[in-house]
């Protein structure tokens, strides 16, 4: 088996920070991470009905339904929120985050 990756987010839940750890994402959820990251760049007129698909996903094949959406969207600072949705979304793909990160910021130049 490959070495397992160790994904988390924390979020503000009733006031106190919560961390929430999911050691496992299956291939499949690879092919749907990459799609959504994708549809997200490719059809801005969609964006919205994207993120509730994110965020969904997140919640539900990422970390089992530890947490729910809104419990995502209550927990997370506005100013955070897009980059977070990014970031969980790459660590499904990848180990190397801030490699992926890295190297969309220099496409976009």
């Amino acid at each position: 088996m490959a070495k397992q990756t160790h994904r988390k987010i924390t979020l503000l839940i009733d006031g106190k920070e919560k961390t929430f750890y999911s050691k496992f994402a299956s291939a499949r959820n690879v092919f749907k991470a990459q799609d959504m990251f994708k549809r997200m760049e490719q059809e801005p007129d969609k964006e919205m009905e994207i993120i509730d698909e994110i965020l969904d996903f997140i919640a539900k094949d990422i970390y089992h339904s530890e947490f729910t959406k809104d419990d995502i969207l209550d927990g997370i600072d506005a100013a955070d929120f897009m980059e977070e949705l990014q970031t969980q979304l790459i660590m499904v793909m990848t180990r190397d985050v801030d490699s992926v990160k890295k190297q969309a910021f220099l496409s976009q130049k």
